[in-house]
């Protein structure tokens, strides 16, 4: 009896998503043998961020989220321009979901082990649920900055109640790892909310830990923004555009990291990196669907 009186809204909706979590972990280490593979990944190199990218692969086919056919073949398989200075390959995946308009993967390698995971899910716009993001950036087989957030989708980024419950013990347990976390980049402090964890791994022994550690929180964080976000109470009334807004205000933010853009002119030119940027990466507009067409 003590043990039922001490639990709260807070520890059940933990208990859900722990188990919700191993239940989505498991059933994409299934999928991994069942399900179509993510042919792009079998290029790269053996990295951090491969082994990444496969998995959120992994975990979305196993919710049955499905490929989806907006992306063009010129962009979803990059490879660089013959006389470019820059020698970058990247390969996308792009899936959806009852829940969620675009779930995409980006990864990249290229000269001297320089790699980068970038995947972003955004949700039907009907929703006002968060907008997952995760970046890692990596070179010579170290990782020197990584990001995950639930982007908020209010202009004072505010998370709905069951995010700031379930999320911040999340991340209350991976900083009490010891975790070195950095200061944001200028791009994403407009944008990125209570939630976000960004680190920047140190150059010793514990950089193993902390990439590990940032992995495991991003993972845990997916799979709870996957059951959060179908609560019936995240639809928003008929003709409201308030998440697209957000989300299009988190595109124009996205927009202005000039590190992505140079290193995209690089390799593919001016002209490829703009369509690349804003046809694949940061796509949503005053024109997106709200809701998944029947």
């Amino acid at each position: 009896m003590a043990r039922e009186a001490s639990r709260t809204p807070v520890t059940d909706a933990l208990e859900d998503m722990r188990a919700s979590s191993a239940r989505i972990a498991s059933s994409a280490r299934a999928s991994s043998t069942r399900c179509r593979a993510w042919a792009g990944a079998t290029n790269a190199p053996v990295s951090a961020t491969r082994r990444a990218a496969e998995a959120f692969v992994e975990r979305w086919e196993a919710l049955g989220a499905t490929p989806s056919d907006g992306l063009g073949d010129d962009l979803a398989s990059m490879r660089p321009l013959d006389d470019a200075p820059s020698k970058l390959c990247v390969e996308n995946a792009v899936y959806e979901s009852d829940v969620f308009r675009k779930m995409h993967v980006e990864l990249a390698w290229g000269d001297g082990g320089f790699e980068v995971l970038h995947v972003v899910m955004y949700p039907w716009a009907e929703r006002a649920a968060p907008v997952y993001a995760a970046d890692a950036v990596g070179f010579g087989g170290r990782l020197s900055l990584c990001v995950v957030d639930c982007a908020p989708v209010t202009s004072d980024l505010s998370l709905p109640e069951t995010y700031e419950d379930v999320g911040g013990r999340m991340l209350e347990e991976t900083l009490k790892l010891g975790v070195a976390r950095r200061e944001l980049p200028e791009w994403g402090r407009a944008i990125l909310g209570p939630l976000c964890l960004c680190v920047g791994p140190r150059a010793d022994e514990t950089a193993s830990r902390d990439v590990d550690a940032f992995f495991d929180y991003a993972y845990k964080l997916h799979d709870a923004h996957c059951e959060l976000a179908k609560a019936p109470e995240l639809v928003l009334e008929s003709g409201s555009t308030r998440a697209l807004d957000a989300q299009v205000r988190f595109c124009d933010r996205q927009l202005e990291n000039e590190k992505t853009r140079r290193a995209l002119e690089r390799a593919f030119g001016v002209d490829v990196a703009d369509r690349y940027m804003r046809e694949v990466l940061f796509d949503v507009t005053a024109s997106t669907p709200r809701s998944r067409p029947l």
